[in-house]
């Protein structure tokens, strides 16, 4: 018989195993290391006017308190169905250079770019969302950020004005000086 004093070492060590394996498969859901572009890689780029730039990285984003939300998109052209996207809320972006009640610039790596007022980041709660439906966005598939407001919640959202604001291939948000 073998005694508790082997086996309880053992099974921990089974434990362990069984958890790294289950983390170096992804079965625990898709990571910063299963995004089609290097984890480690600057993606965003935010700046205001009284603070240094913060640049982050998509390991950096996903360290941050994040939510999701549901949106059908009508822009992206390979879905007739409602997508659900995870990201940072805009708020917590402000925090990041110590600004809050602030209207934002979205830039894309097209150099398109659209203001989006302050109001809508209280009201609404719009992402910068990293994950469609829990996949990593490639450029080419209008990532690797997206702004996403909630349009599942709030279909009066379902306008021009908005569609506009909400910015594919993001790589760099301004924070309006006043």
């Amino acid at each position: 018989m073998v005694s508790q004093a082997v086996t309880r070492p053992l099974l921990r060590v089974v434990a362990t195993v069984l958890v790294a394996f289950s983390a170096a498969v992804g079965l625990s859901g898709a990571q910063a290391s299963d995004a089609p572009y290097p984890a480690d890689r600057p993606v965003l780029t935010i700046t205001a006017a009284h603070h240094e730039p913060v640049v982050l990285t998509l390991q950096q984003l996903e360290a941050m308190p994040s939510k999701t939300i549901g949106a059908f998109f009508p822009n992206l052209n390979d879905s007739d169905h409602s997508s659900q996207w995870r990201g940072i809320p805009l708020s917590e972006v402000l925090k990041l250079v110590d600004e809050k009640n602030k209207g934002i610039s979205v830039f894309a790596l097209n150099n398109y770019s659209h203001p989006i007022p302050a109001d809508d980041i209280t009201q609404y709660d719009p992402i910068v969302a990293y994950q469609r439906d829990g996949n990593y966005m490639a450029v080419r598939n209008y990532g690797p950020l997206i702004v996403i407001y909630p349009l599942d919640d709030k279909p009066n959202l379902r306008n021009q004005d908005v569609y506009a604001r909400m910015v594919w291939q993001v790589e760099k948000i301004v924070v309006d000086a006043e």
